[in-house]
């Protein structure tokens, strides 16, 4: 279904969002990292900031 559309350009719009996105990931990515780093007995820490992309 998909397939079936058209291609087009992103709107301004679409192009924030997904920027905000990608920076919200990495701000999470590097709190877990960071948890993880700080609180190495709590394994839940690094098992997040591991799931969440690279440590």
């Amino acid at each position: 279904m998909v397939q079936q559309l058209p291609a087009e350009p992103l709107s301004d719009d679409e192009k924030g969002s997904l920027l905000f996105m990608v920076k919200e990931e990495k701000l999470a990515r590097d709190v877990y990292n960071k948890l993880a780093e700080m609180y190495h007995e709590v394994q839940v820490f690094a098992n997040i900031a591991r799931a969440s992309g690279s440590t």
